[in-house]
Protein backbone atom coordinates (compact mmCIF):
# COMPACT_ATOMS: atom_id res chain seq x y z
CA UNK A 1 0.00 0.00 0.00
CA UNK A 2 1.57 3.53 -1.09
CA UNK A 3 2.04 6.07 0.81
CA UNK A 4 -1.01 8.02 0.00
CA UNK A 5 -3.34 4.99 0.23
CA UNK A 6 -2.03 4.68 3.73
CA UNK A 7 -3.07 8.98 4.48
CA UNK A 8 -6.40 8.00 2.64
CA UNK A 9 -7.32 5.61 5.10
CA UNK A 10 -6.23 6.86 8.01
CA UNK A 11 -8.99 9.69 6.89
CA UNK A 12 -11.58 7.45 6.19
CA UNK A 13 -10.58 5.55 9.90
CA UNK A 14 -10.96 9.00 11.83
CA UNK A 15 -14.46 9.99 10.03
CA UNK A 16 -16.33 6.63 11.14
CA UNK A 17 -14.69 6.96 14.49
CA UNK A 18 -16.00 10.64 14.52
CA UNK A 19 -19.04 9.83 13.51
CA UNK A 20 -19.49 6.69 15.48
CA UNK A 21 -18.79 8.87 18.86
CA UNK A 22 -21.42 11.59 17.61
CA UNK A 23 -24.23 9.31 17.11
CA UNK A 24 -23.60 7.34 20.48
CA UNK A 25 -23.44 10.90 21.75
CA UNK A 26 -26.51 12.20 19.52
CA UNK A 27 -28.28 8.71 20.83
CA UNK A 28 -27.89 9.44 24.53
CA UNK A 29 -29.20 12.92 24.33
CA UNK A 30 -32.05 11.63 22.44
CA UNK A 31 -34.69 11.59 25.94
CA UNK A 32 -33.93 14.08 28.59
CA UNK A 33 -35.71 14.40 32.34
CA UNK A 34 -36.84 17.73 32.69
CA UNK A 35 -37.63 17.29 36.18
CA UNK A 36 -34.22 17.06 36.95
CA UNK A 37 -32.29 18.19 33.94
CA UNK A 38 -31.01 22.33 34.48
CA UNK A 39 -31.86 24.88 31.90
CA UNK A 40 -28.41 24.79 30.12
CA UNK A 41 -28.84 20.83 29.91
CA UNK A 42 -31.85 21.38 28.37
CA UNK A 43 -30.82 23.71 25.73
CA UNK A 44 -27.93 21.52 24.83
CA UNK A 45 -30.02 18.48 23.89
CA UNK A 46 -32.48 21.32 21.92
CA UNK A 47 -29.30 21.66 20.17
CA UNK A 48 -28.77 18.13 19.52
CA UNK A 49 -32.25 17.80 18.26
CA UNK A 50 -31.32 20.49 15.63
CA UNK A 51 -27.90 18.62 14.71
CA UNK A 52 -29.89 15.49 13.98
CA UNK A 53 -31.83 17.51 11.25
CA UNK A 54 -28.73 17.41 9.20
CA UNK A 55 -28.78 13.33 9.23
CA UNK A 56 -30.13 12.08 6.03
CA UNK A 57 -33.15 10.30 6.61
CA UNK A 58 -34.17 12.61 9.94
CA UNK A 59 -37.65 13.35 10.04
CA UNK A 60 -36.49 17.39 10.26
CA UNK A 61 -40.20 18.78 10.59
CA UNK A 62 -40.63 16.39 14.04
CA UNK A 63 -37.10 17.70 15.13
CA UNK A 64 -37.51 20.62 14.59
CA UNK A 65 -40.76 20.63 16.63
CA UNK A 66 -39.32 18.84 19.54
CA UNK A 67 -36.48 21.41 19.64
CA UNK A 68 -38.87 24.42 19.50
CA UNK A 69 -39.91 23.28 22.62
CA UNK A 70 -36.90 22.66 24.47
CA UNK A 71 -35.91 25.55 23.67
CA UNK A 72 -38.90 27.15 24.80
CA UNK A 73 -38.49 25.23 28.50
CA UNK A 74 -35.16 26.52 28.76
CA UNK A 75 -36.08 29.87 28.06
CA UNK A 76 -39.06 29.50 30.44
CA UNK A 77 -36.47 28.42 32.87
CA UNK A 78 -34.27 31.73 32.50
CA UNK A 79 -31.69 30.67 30.13
CA UNK A 80 -30.87 33.90 28.06
CA UNK A 81 -29.32 31.89 24.95
CA UNK A 82 -32.00 29.43 24.83
CA UNK A 83 -34.56 32.78 24.83
CA UNK A 84 -32.51 34.13 22.00
CA UNK A 85 -32.80 31.06 19.98
CA UNK A 86 -36.20 30.12 20.24
CA UNK A 87 -37.02 33.77 19.87
CA UNK A 88 -35.12 34.05 16.63
CA UNK A 89 -36.73 30.91 15.11
CA UNK A 90 -40.12 32.08 15.89
CA UNK A 91 -39.50 35.13 14.32
CA UNK A 92 -38.47 33.10 11.33
CA UNK A 93 -39.89 31.30 9.02
CA UNK A 94 -42.05 28.02 8.29
CA UNK A 95 -44.54 26.38 10.61
CA UNK A 96 -43.12 27.87 13.73
CA UNK A 97 -43.03 31.21 12.80
CA UNK A 98 -44.80 32.91 15.01
CA UNK A 99 -43.49 36.50 14.80
CA UNK A 100 -45.79 37.85 18.09
CA UNK A 101 -43.59 35.12 20.44
CA UNK A 102 -40.58 35.60 18.53
CA UNK A 103 -40.58 39.63 19.51
CA UNK A 104 -41.17 39.23 22.77
CA UNK A 105 -38.51 36.21 23.59
CA UNK A 106 -36.17 38.56 21.93
CA UNK A 107 -37.11 41.64 24.00
CA UNK A 108 -36.82 39.23 27.04
CA UNK A 109 -33.76 38.04 26.13
CA UNK A 110 -32.83 41.36 25.47
CA UNK A 111 -33.69 42.46 28.89
CA UNK A 112 -30.94 40.03 30.39
CA UNK A 113 -28.23 41.48 28.38
CA UNK A 114 -28.30 39.69 25.40
CA UNK A 115 -26.18 41.99 22.63
CA UNK A 116 -27.13 39.07 19.85
CA UNK A 117 -30.81 39.47 20.46
CA UNK A 118 -31.31 43.67 20.77
CA UNK A 119 -29.80 43.54 16.39
CA UNK A 120 -32.02 40.39 15.52
CA UNK A 121 -34.75 42.93 16.75
CA UNK A 122 -33.10 46.02 14.90
CA UNK A 123 -33.08 43.58 12.01
CA UNK A 124 -36.54 42.64 12.03
CA UNK A 125 -37.73 46.31 12.72
CA UNK A 126 -35.61 47.11 9.32
CA UNK A 127 -36.39 44.58 7.15
CA UNK A 128 -39.72 43.67 7.99
CA UNK A 129 -42.62 43.92 5.47
CA UNK A 130 -43.35 47.41 6.91
CA UNK A 131 -40.58 48.21 8.29
CA UNK A 132 -39.83 50.55 11.43
CA UNK A 133 -36.87 52.18 11.37
CA UNK A 134 -37.51 54.48 14.48
CA UNK A 135 -37.62 51.20 16.71
CA UNK A 136 -35.14 49.52 14.52
CA UNK A 137 -32.62 52.44 14.93
CA UNK A 138 -33.76 51.96 18.52
CA UNK A 139 -32.28 48.46 19.63
CA UNK A 140 -28.76 48.66 16.97
CA UNK A 141 -28.15 51.77 19.14
CA UNK A 142 -28.59 49.46 22.16
CA UNK A 143 -26.51 47.04 20.70
CA UNK A 144 -24.00 49.35 19.44
CA UNK A 145 -23.52 51.04 23.16
CA UNK A 146 -22.51 46.95 24.24
CA UNK A 147 -20.08 46.83 21.60
CA UNK A 148 -22.12 45.03 18.63
CA UNK A 149 -19.96 45.69 15.74
CA UNK A 150 -22.84 44.78 13.27
CA UNK A 151 -25.26 46.88 14.69
CA UNK A 152 -22.75 49.83 14.30
CA UNK A 153 -22.84 49.04 10.45
CA UNK A 154 -26.52 48.95 10.39
CA UNK A 155 -26.87 52.57 11.85
CA UNK A 156 -24.26 53.51 9.40
CA UNK A 157 -26.03 52.35 6.38
CA UNK A 158 -29.55 53.82 8.04
CA UNK A 159 -28.30 57.04 8.04
CA UNK A 160 -26.37 56.37 4.53
CA UNK A 161 -29.56 55.04 2.65
CA UNK A 162 -31.94 58.01 5.02
CA UNK A 163 -34.22 55.63 5.77
CA UNK A 164 -36.46 56.95 9.23
CA UNK A 165 -33.51 59.54 9.30
CA UNK A 166 -32.58 62.44 7.39
CA UNK A 167 -29.55 61.08 5.35
CA UNK A 168 -26.11 62.17 6.75
CA UNK A 169 -23.07 60.63 5.00
CA UNK A 170 -20.80 62.26 7.82
CA UNK A 171 -22.77 60.26 10.61
CA UNK A 172 -22.82 57.12 8.40
CA UNK A 173 -18.99 57.52 7.96
CA UNK A 174 -18.97 57.81 12.09
CA UNK A 175 -20.82 54.58 12.61
CA UNK A 176 -18.73 52.60 10.05
CA UNK A 177 -15.67 54.21 12.13
CA UNK A 178 -17.04 52.74 15.14
CA UNK A 179 -18.10 49.42 13.32
CA UNK A 180 -14.43 49.06 12.63
CA UNK A 181 -12.73 49.75 16.31
CA UNK A 182 -15.87 47.44 17.81
CA UNK A 183 -15.09 44.00 15.49
CA UNK A 184 -11.48 44.48 14.31
CA UNK A 185 -12.38 45.86 11.23
CA UNK A 186 -15.21 43.21 10.59
CA UNK A 187 -17.77 45.40 10.01
CA UNK A 188 -18.31 48.87 8.64
CA UNK A 189 -14.93 48.95 7.05
CA UNK A 190 -16.29 48.36 3.21
CA UNK A 191 -18.64 50.57 3.63
CA UNK A 192 -16.68 53.32 4.79
CA UNK A 193 -14.21 52.42 1.25
CA UNK A 194 -17.08 53.01 -0.50
CA UNK A 195 -17.80 56.71 1.12
CA UNK A 196 -13.81 57.43 0.57
CA UNK A 197 -14.29 56.63 -2.77
CA UNK A 198 -17.55 59.01 -3.24
CA UNK A 199 -15.99 61.47 -1.12
CA UNK A 200 -19.22 61.48 0.58
CA UNK A 201 -19.11 62.55 4.46
CA UNK A 202 -15.23 61.98 3.95
CA UNK A 203 -12.70 63.40 1.83
CA UNK A 204 -12.18 61.92 -1.35
CA UNK A 205 -9.24 59.58 -1.00
CA UNK A 206 -8.90 57.49 -3.53
CA UNK A 207 -5.37 55.57 -2.03
CA UNK A 208 -7.24 55.47 0.98
CA UNK A 209 -10.39 53.38 -0.12
CA UNK A 210 -8.52 50.97 -1.61
CA UNK A 211 -6.60 50.65 1.80
CA UNK A 212 -9.73 49.90 3.35
CA UNK A 213 -11.15 47.61 0.71
CA UNK A 214 -7.57 45.27 0.56
CA UNK A 215 -8.02 45.58 4.32
CA UNK A 216 -11.51 43.97 4.07
CA UNK A 217 -10.52 41.25 2.07
CA UNK A 218 -8.63 40.08 5.29
CA UNK A 219 -11.09 40.62 7.79
CA UNK A 220 -14.37 40.04 6.44
CA UNK A 221 -15.73 36.42 6.19
CA UNK A 222 -17.56 36.62 3.55
CA UNK A 223 -15.49 38.73 0.19
CA UNK A 224 -17.54 38.40 -2.49
CA UNK A 225 -17.74 41.48 -4.31
CA UNK A 226 -14.69 43.18 -2.47
CA UNK A 227 -12.13 42.21 -5.31
CA UNK A 228 -14.86 43.40 -7.46
CA UNK A 229 -14.25 46.97 -5.97
CA UNK A 230 -10.68 46.67 -6.04
CA UNK A 231 -10.85 45.62 -9.68
CA UNK A 232 -12.56 48.88 -10.49
CA UNK A 233 -9.62 50.75 -9.25
CA UNK A 234 -7.07 48.95 -11.93
CA UNK A 235 -9.75 48.82 -14.25
CA UNK A 236 -9.83 52.79 -14.52
CA UNK A 237 -6.94 53.88 -12.91
CA UNK A 238 -8.71 55.36 -10.09
CA UNK A 239 -5.62 56.63 -7.14
CA UNK A 240 -3.43 53.40 -8.89
CA UNK A 241 -1.90 52.89 -12.42
CA UNK A 242 -4.10 51.60 -15.00
CA UNK A 243 -3.63 47.68 -14.58
CA UNK A 244 -5.67 45.52 -16.96
CA UNK A 245 -4.35 42.46 -16.29
CA UNK A 246 -4.67 42.92 -12.23
CA UNK A 247 -8.35 44.07 -12.89
CA UNK A 248 -9.00 41.40 -14.67
CA UNK A 249 -7.47 38.79 -11.83
CA UNK A 250 -9.64 40.53 -9.12
CA UNK A 251 -12.61 39.86 -11.38
CA UNK A 252 -12.05 36.82 -11.74
CA UNK A 253 -11.59 35.99 -8.20
CA UNK A 254 -15.55 37.03 -7.31
CA UNK A 255 -16.24 36.04 -10.89
CA UNK A 256 -15.77 32.65 -9.69
CA UNK A 257 -17.67 32.90 -6.31
CA UNK A 258 -20.93 33.37 -8.28
CA UNK A 259 -21.23 37.46 -7.74
CA UNK A 260 -23.07 38.85 -11.42
CA UNK A 261 -21.16 41.66 -11.49
CA UNK A 262 -17.57 40.76 -11.90
CA UNK A 263 -18.70 37.82 -14.29
CA UNK A 264 -20.80 40.65 -16.74
CA UNK A 265 -17.07 42.91 -16.07
CA UNK A 266 -14.48 39.80 -16.90
CA UNK A 267 -16.58 38.93 -19.82
CA UNK A 268 -16.57 42.36 -21.27
CA UNK A 269 -12.69 42.24 -20.81
CA UNK A 270 -12.39 38.91 -22.45
CA UNK A 271 -14.41 40.11 -24.90
CA UNK A 272 -13.01 42.79 -25.92
CA UNK A 273 -9.82 41.36 -25.06
CA UNK A 274 -8.51 44.18 -22.65
CA UNK A 275 -6.33 43.00 -19.88
CA UNK A 276 -6.82 38.78 -21.43
CA UNK A 277 -6.58 37.56 -24.33
CA UNK A 278 -9.50 37.77 -26.69
CA UNK A 279 -11.61 34.25 -25.86
CA UNK A 280 -15.22 34.84 -27.15
CA UNK A 281 -16.03 31.20 -25.74
CA UNK A 282 -14.87 32.62 -22.37
CA UNK A 283 -17.34 35.92 -22.67
CA UNK A 284 -19.99 33.77 -23.97
CA UNK A 285 -19.79 31.40 -20.55
CA UNK A 286 -19.50 34.33 -18.40
CA UNK A 287 -22.81 36.22 -19.34
CA UNK A 288 -24.46 33.08 -19.86
CA UNK A 289 -23.97 32.25 -16.07
CA UNK A 290 -24.42 36.24 -15.39
CA UNK A 291 -28.21 35.81 -17.35
CA UNK A 292 -29.17 32.86 -15.74
CA UNK A 293 -30.78 33.96 -12.62
CA UNK A 294 -30.69 37.37 -10.12
CA UNK A 295 -27.68 36.31 -7.65
CA UNK A 296 -25.07 38.42 -6.05
CA UNK A 297 -24.65 41.88 -7.16
CA UNK A 298 -27.89 41.70 -9.23
CA UNK A 299 -30.45 43.79 -9.38
CA UNK A 300 -30.95 42.64 -13.17
CA UNK A 301 -29.66 40.62 -15.62
CA UNK A 302 -30.55 42.55 -18.77
CA UNK A 303 -27.47 43.77 -19.20
CA UNK A 304 -25.98 40.21 -19.01
CA UNK A 305 -28.88 38.93 -21.24
CA UNK A 306 -28.18 41.71 -23.79
CA UNK A 307 -24.25 41.06 -24.05
CA UNK A 308 -24.76 36.87 -24.42
CA UNK A 309 -26.66 37.76 -27.48
CA UNK A 310 -24.44 40.39 -28.68
CA UNK A 311 -21.64 37.73 -28.65
CA UNK A 312 -23.58 34.38 -30.08
CA UNK A 313 -24.40 36.64 -33.08
CA UNK A 314 -21.14 36.34 -33.69
CA UNK A 315 -20.80 32.76 -33.81
CA UNK A 316 -21.02 29.76 -36.51
CA UNK A 317 -22.74 26.82 -35.70
CA UNK A 318 -19.72 24.90 -34.61
CA UNK A 319 -18.66 27.91 -32.80
CA UNK A 320 -21.52 28.04 -30.96
CA UNK A 321 -21.54 24.40 -29.75
CA UNK A 322 -18.18 25.35 -28.46
CA UNK A 323 -18.96 28.27 -26.25
CA UNK A 324 -21.73 25.75 -24.81
CA UNK A 325 -19.30 23.33 -23.58
CA UNK A 326 -17.16 26.72 -22.03
CA UNK A 327 -20.22 27.83 -19.84
CA UNK A 328 -20.05 23.84 -18.69
CA UNK A 329 -16.62 24.55 -17.97
CA UNK A 330 -17.14 27.69 -15.76
CA UNK A 331 -20.71 26.09 -14.23
CA UNK A 332 -18.44 23.31 -12.72
CA UNK A 333 -15.68 25.89 -11.76
CA UNK A 334 -17.82 28.38 -9.71
CA UNK A 335 -19.73 25.22 -8.07
CA UNK A 336 -16.30 23.69 -7.41
CA UNK A 337 -15.91 27.13 -5.36
CA UNK A 338 -18.55 28.45 -3.59
CA UNK A 339 -21.43 26.76 -5.49
CA UNK A 340 -24.78 27.97 -7.62
CA UNK A 341 -28.44 27.68 -6.61
CA UNK A 342 -30.27 25.22 -7.88
CA UNK A 343 -32.07 27.61 -10.49
CA UNK A 344 -28.73 28.12 -12.35
CA UNK A 345 -27.48 24.72 -12.57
Amino acid sequence: MDKKMRKSYKYLILILVFSVAFSSQARSEISINLETASPSEIFRHANYLEQMMMYDGADKSKLKEESMYYFLVAAERGHVKAQRFFGGRALGFGKSRNVELGIKWLKIAASNGNVPSMSILGGHYSFNVVPDYYLAMEWYKKASKLGDGYSSQRLGELYEKGLGIEQDFAAAAKWYELAMKQSANKYGIDKLAKLYKEGKGVPKNLVHSLELYREALITQDNARGLNTSIADFYENGLGVEKDLRKAASFYREDAMRAYYLAQLRLGQMYEEGRGVPQDLNAAFALYSIAATCLYYGALSTDEAINSRERVLSKFSGTESFSAQKSIKTYREAIIGNFGLPEACL
